[in-house]
């Protein structure tokens, strides 16, 4: 039988920004991806319109009246049908027949609005849908086919390129946020959401970066110098501190 995931859990999987005032609640709020509203109507403060039930496993946005369960949930963050997510569920558990099922390439895992991000970010800005459109193309050809092959190899390259752009900026705010002594501790929750939007450890990686950086993060600590002019170069004491 087909366990459905929790719906809370895939809200933090996919980078949702929710209100930790409702964490220990019943319903929990979100800000609403689906209409992207997150401010009341004067623009004081924030409204978290998502409300996602722990008990029955449903989410409904209070603003734009999106609504529905689990399977729901997930095809609209992702793109796709809810008979693909069922699909992708049923191959997580060990419910289909293993011979008729083929290995996926991991380029075919990253889920659609990280897609969207990842062709603006190759040159795409006002043609990614097109990118979106060629990218579905390929996966529809057969298994076999070098051409579907050569593109999914070419689309994980450029993400792994994508997700080390993410890892050397996020690493400069942690540089200027540590040698200022400004933001810190929002530098580090940013971090780590950032690393369940894009399914990464980003904070153990940024962490390590800091004090032996790896070929990404090579340039980091020159460009956090231009962004804050009197920036030193961090002492040993203050790179093992962070490194503790």
């Amino acid at each position: 039988m087909l366990q459905l995931p929790n719906i809370i859990d895939e809200a933090f999987k996919r980078g949702l920004v929710v209100n930790p005032k409702t964490l220990s609640k019943k319903e929990v709020r979100f800000f609403c991806p689906f209409c992207n509203v997150t401010v009341s109507h004067d623009g004081k403060r924030k409204k978290y319109h998502l409300s996602v039930s722990q008990v029955k496993n449903t989410f409904r946005c209070f603003y734009c009246g999106e609504h529905g369960g689990a399977l729901k949930f997930i095809a609209l963050l992702d793109g796709v049908s809810e008979t693909e997510v069922k699909e992708r569920l049923k191959e997580e558990q060990g419910l289909t027949d293993r011979k008729n099922t083929k290995a996926k390439h991991p380029a075919e895992t990253i889920p659609l609005r990280r897609l969207e991000e990842l062709f603006r970010f190759m040159g795409e800005e006002n043609r990614y849908l097109e990118g979106i459109q060629k990218y579905r193309f390929y996966l529809k050809l057969p298994y076999s086919e070098p051409a579907r092959k050569d593109y999914l190899n070419y689309i994980w390259q450029e993400w792994n390129r994508y997700l080390d752009h993410k890892r050397r900026w996020l690493l400069i705010g942690l540089i200027i946020s540590i040698q200022s002594g400004y933001r810190y501790a929002e530098m580090i929750e940013e971090i780590r959401l950032a690393s369940q939007k894009y399914g990464q450890d980003f904070l153990h990686e940024i962490l390590a970066a800091y004090t032996n950086p790896p070929k990404w993060a090579e340039g980091a600590f020159i460009t956090a110098g231009y962004f804050h002019k009197n920036l030193p170069q961090p002492s040993e004491e203050k790179r093992m501190a962070v490194a503790l």
